[in-house]
């Protein structure tokens, strides 16, 4: 059909530049995620790396102070040791079985009487053995020092090695849900500002928050993130006006907004600077 006055061109033209709007709203929301993927990624290989050796020389000391104490008596200082010498360790309940049987006759109508019995038990318990330390010059006998592997526990962005991020997101919970009653005379504080402040005191020296004094507002951020989905496992009860939280975030997009980090900031007693 022949378009008079150009309206459906104008249409599509329009189209056309709504949907061209729109991819470059999504190509700059992209390069931001990206660009912050990289970040939060490059600041995690670095702290997994010097996490991973700081565990590791942790190990190796533990493994040294198990040698001394495995290789020297206590007693007298000998070093002439014999190690995993073994000795019966638990306890053993006994079993068995009891009878017992007899018979009489006689009397006037010639009664016979058989009477019989038994009984049953087992053995039950546990018996083992355990590596000791024996001191051949004094005779002293010691348990042996042990060493698991090395603990990676302690990860401050990790839900699974340590609960860092449920902590800290259940921190800024209380803060926000904490509530002054006027009427409450026992409460010692006289404003809701007063309780926060005192919050915040007690907190913002935690050692819970050491690993997050210095870090960039991204991670902790990250932190965060994890920490309310480690809490909300749908994250549809969530507060989102509160919490900035948008439905598509995932722990590389999640921002707070300027407000929870200033609260968050002072809960953490953070010391980083602004990027």
């Amino acid at each position: 059909m022949f378009d008079l006055f150009g309206i459906k061109a104008k249409r599509q033209a329009k189209k056309e530049e709504k949907k061209r709007k729109e991819l470059e709203r999504v190509a700059e929301k992209k390069r931001i995620y990206q660009e912050r993927k990289t970040k939060i990624d490059s600041y995690l290989s670095k702290y997994d790396a010097d996490f991973d050796a700081k565990a590791r020389a942790e190990h190796k000391l533990a493994l040294e102070a198990a040698e001394r104490i495995n290789s020297t008596c206590p007693k007298c200082g000998s070093k002439n040791v014999v190690h995993k010498v073994v000795r019966g360790k638990g306890e053993i309940h006994g079993s068995g079985t009891s009878s017992v049987s007899g018979s009489f006759g006689g009397g006037l109508f010639g009664v016979g009487v058989h009477i019989c019995g038994g009984g049953h038990s087992h053995i039950d318990g546990e018996f083992d053995t355990y590596p000791v330390n024996r001191c051949k010059d004094c005779e002293n006998v010691w348990n042996v020092e042990e060493v698991d592997g090395p603990s990676y526990y302690g990860h401050a962005f990790s839900t699974y090695k340590s609960f860092s991020p449920t902590f800290l997101f259940r921190r800024v919970k209380e803060y926000y849900d904490m509530k002054y009653d006027p009427y409450d005379f026992k409460n010692k504080f006289n404003s809701l500002e007063e309780m926060r402040q005192n919050f915040i005191d007690n907190y913002s020296t935690s050692h819970h928050f050491d690993e997050y004094r210095e870090c960039p507002r991204y991670m902790i951020e990250y932190a965060l993130y994890k920490g309310i989905s480690e809490h909300y496992y749908n994250l549809y009860r969530i507060d989102k006006e509160l919490y900035n939280y948008q439905e598509d975030d995932d722990k590389y997009s999640y921002t707070m907004s300027d407000e929870m980090w200033e609260v968050v900031k002072k809960i953490i007693g953070w010391k980083g600077t602004e990027e």
